[in-house]
Formats: C-alpha cells, structure tokens, sequence
C-alpha cells in the first residue's frame, strides 16, 4: 500500500516547520509569505498530497474556550496574570479553563491533552520550561497556541510574548550595587527552570560590570523545599526562610540579598527579623514581581514590577488575532514593561 503523504513529510521536503505547512494547505487565514506558500502549495501537487478530513473536521469543531498552562497557582504572580485573561475573555464571550502544572512534565502533559480533547479555541502556556510531544502536535495541526515567556523558553514559529529575566535580575542587583553594596547574596528556589538560569546569570553579570568576582558561597540554594513542603505551605516563602537559616550560619559580611521572587523575600525578612536584625539598616533585601503584599508588610519591599493584569489581557488579545486570523508579530519584546519599585527594604550601606 502506498504510503500516504502527510504534512510533515513536504515540510521536511521543503526544509520548513511542519505548522507553516499546515497554515497553507488548511487554508488558514494566519498570513505567509508568498513565496513560501507557492512553495508549498507547488510541493503538495508535485508529492500527490491529499488532506486529512477528519483532522480538518476535528480542528473546526472547536469551543469558545481557552486553555491556559501556567506554572504553579501556589505564587499569586500567576493568578494576578490570569485574572486579566479573564476579565479580557469574557468581554470577546470566551471563557477560561486554568490548569496548574507544578512544573511537571506528564502532568502538563495530561492537562494538554485534556486541553486538545475539550476542543479548545487556543491554548496560552506560561513561562513553560519544556515544549511537550501533546502542545507539537497541537501546534503542527495548526492550534492557536501564544507563549509568555523568556527568551531562552521561545518556540519557534509559536507567537510569544517575551520577558528578559536575566536582565531584571541585572537590575535588581545593580539597584544594591548602586547603594553600595559589595557582598551581595542571591536566595533562589533549586535552579531546575529556566527563569532561574537566567535570574542567576543576571545577577552574576551585574557583579562583573562592577568587577566583583562571583563568590560562590553567597549564592544560596534552597535545593529540597519545593520537595518536601506540604500543599498547605508555600514552596518559595518556604525558600527564603532556609537560605536565610543558612546565611546566618555559614556567611559573614553579606549587606544585600537579591530573592528570586517577593515570597522568597518575605520568608528572608522573617528570619532577619526573628534573629534580631533590622531591615535596612543590617540587611538590604529586594524581591521581583511587586506581589500584592509586598507593600502591605514591614518593611515594605523594594522589587521589580510587572503589571501581570495587563499582561494577562494583553495575552488573550493576541491570541484572538491568531484565532480570527489577523496580522500579528510573532514575538512581543515585553523586556521594557517592567520597572524598579523603591520601597524601604533597601537602603545605602552605611559604614
């Protein structure tokens, strides 16, 4: 029997992405360069392609729902994001279906799936370290699919809005640096994502730009609480609380402390204050995200903001123009969509 000629077949014919074919041969309405879709289009007569109705049935017969993979619901970071999804969707009469991954592969997996089943409009995935077999299939029968995401998490030929964690953590460690501080310590979650490579290699550049060298054993590590915590307790408030412990039983001399995120900071804080310490005037801490607590505690935290509400809409907004087949960028530079909240968790290093 002859084998039937697929799509991926005349994109490894043509050396192109397996979606771009599918967008000319489906007669999507997602624009293509002309060239390439003559190309396909000549490739497709020329190899006797013949499309697959069923799965050009199955793509039609989608709902107005969209799915959304974010990393965790444990950092309220992420539903601040999706909130804005919300209230966005439902002005164009679509609704949200939220699914939590932990980070984990099969179970991201098992959540893209379901997705795909329920026949979703389009799918959003948040800061997700790993692009799984369920969303490449997804993606290459032509779903709408739109990333946030780092630069290092881009999938090609996915519309993507793009964050730049390494130079938000190049700021925040410049903001102590700019104070005065010289023994800066970074208290950071175990580094199994791809946010925190490039948090860590931020702020490793900032202390470069001021020729100081890397001194390991100031970059704390919480390497088991995301292991071992309980699912009434808070992985990374967990995080700052055991590298603070550490801090004050194994360094000495450290004026500043970079946290990975404002829970990480706040669990920091507790500890600092528990052991006597006063904020800023012994330790100046600074967080990322501007979490809603951040200025409801004292001392109120110095961080870095993103508007996450806004990113959220503006998420859904791009992902309507990929449904309804409108003219879109494929990657968003949200990199300047960020800025230093000054608060009084830092302070200049008084000798």
């Amino acid at each position: 029997m002859e084998k039937r000629i697929t799509i991926y077949d005349i994109a490894k014919e043509l050396d192109l992405s397996p979606s771009t074919v599918s967008r000319v041969l489906g007669n999507s309405n997602r624009r293509v360069n002309p060239k390439i879709k003559k190309r396909v289009e000549e490739a497709a007569v020329r190899m006797n392609y013949h499309p697959n109705s069923i799965a050009r049935n199955l793509k039609k017969s989608t709902n107005n729902t969209i799915g959304v993979i974010l990393p965790s619901i444990d950092n309220p970071f992420y539903p601040s994001i999706v909130r804005g999804m919300e209230d966005e969707a439902i002005k164009h009469n679509y609704s949200i279906n939220v699914c939590s991954c932990d980070r984990e592969d099969g179970r991201t997996d098992k959540y893209l799936e379901r997705l795909i089943g329920d026949r979703v409009s389009g799918i959003v995935t948040i800061f997700m370290d790993n692009t799984l077999n369920s969303l490449e299939n997804f993606i290459k029968r032509g779903g709408n699919v739109v990333s946030i995401g780092t630069k290092s998490q881009f999938i090609e030929d996915v519309p993507t809005m793009l964050f730049d964690k390494e130079h938000e953590a190049y700021i925040v460690t410049k903001h102590l640096l700019e104070l005065g501080h010289r023994n800066i310590a970074l208290f950071i979650s175990k580094i199994n994502n791809k946010i925190r490579e490039e948090k860590l290699q931020g702020y490793r550049r900032a202390l470069r730009e001021y020729k100081l060298g890397l001194k390991h054993e100031f970059i704390f590590i919480d390497e088991e609480t995301s292991e071992i915590s309980s699912k009434d307790s808070i992985p990374d408030c967990n995080s700052g609380i055991s590298c603070a412990k550490e801090m004050f039983l194994s360094s000495k001399g450290i004026t500043g402390i970079v946290c990975m995120n404002d829970l990480v900071a706040l669990g920091a804080i507790s500890v600092i204050r528990e052991k006597g310490y006063l904020i800023p005037a012994d330790y100046s801490v600074i967080g990322f995200d501007d979490t809603f607590f951040s200025d409801l505690i004292e001392p109120q935290i110095t961080t870095l903001k993103v508007n996450k509400y806004e990113v959220g809409k503006q998420a859904i907004k791009y992902l309507l123009q990929v449904i309804e087949g409108k003219e879109f960028e494929y990657k968003i530079d949200c990199s300047r969509d960020v800025n230093l909240v000054i608060r009084n968790s830092t302070a200049e290093l008084c000798e």
